[in-house]
């Protein structure tokens, strides 16, 4: 590919994404007549949303649920029906650690795209933006399976993913420490090594499941 090619593929993203995000802003503008029409949100509600919202950016939807106007629940089928993909309040998820394991932490945290569950051979993936197909096709190939979107919103995505990726690297050093330990030769007497069982790398990995089990907001 020559500069003048690499500049035309570069000029194409950037339209496309403009053009997508247009139609977000669009889809997205109709969340606030309807919130209003049907009574969830009132104007000044909206009014102080929008201003938010000119001034600093980011979707109406995220930001009436930031500023208290609406719970996530109340906004739910609000953003089903005008996006046309399922919401995932992806906080309430507890995220399978195998699936999300397969992707590149920088590509979550690039994307805010993050797989938290996979039934019937698809695999769920909560998005920032689920229009963005370039996004959707790249996690398709890198998973070799068929992809479900879900919309979700930004910054408890960013959330999700920061929880997601701390357990597996606090589960990984743990693991390493306990291989090392079993490749030793004990030798201190009973009373030592019962003393030593709470600081156990195994006692510990599970104490930081349950931590995360418990932030993640499980009840199992």
């Amino acid at each position: 590919m020559d500069l003048a090619d690499a500049k035309n593929v570069g000029a194409t993203a950037r339209v496309e994404s403009s053009a997508r995000w247009r139609g977000r802003g669009r889809l997205l503008g109709r969340l606030g007549e309807r919130l209003t029409r049907d009574g969830i949100i009132n104007d000044e509600q909206l009014r102080l949303a929008i201003e938010t919202q000119r001034k600093s950016g980011g979707f109406l939807g995220e930001i009436l649920v930031s500023q208290g106007a609406v719970s996530s629940e109340e906004v739910r089928p609000y953003l089903e029906d005008i996006t046309g993909f399922p919401f995932v309040d992806i906080i309430e998820q507890t995220v399978d650690p195998e699936l999300s394991s397969k992707l590149d932490e920088a590509l979550v945290n690039s994307k805010l795209a993050l797989p938290f569950r996979e039934e019937g051979g698809q695999v769920h993936v909560a998005m920032a933006d689920p229009l963005n197909l370039k996004v959707v096709d790249e996690i398709r190939a890198t998973l070799g399976k068929p992809i479900i979107p879900h919309l979700a919103l930004t910054q408890d995505l960013r959330d999700a993913i920061k929880r997601t990726f701390d357990v597996r690297q606090r589960t990984r050093s743990l693991l390493e420490e306990m291989a090392t330990d079993a490749a030793a030769v004990v030798e201190d007497p009973l009373e030592d090594l019962l003393s030593q069982a709470e600081d156990a790398p195994i006692v510990r990995l599970v104490k930081g499941i349950l931590s995360g089990a418990v932030s993640a907001g499980a009840s199992d």
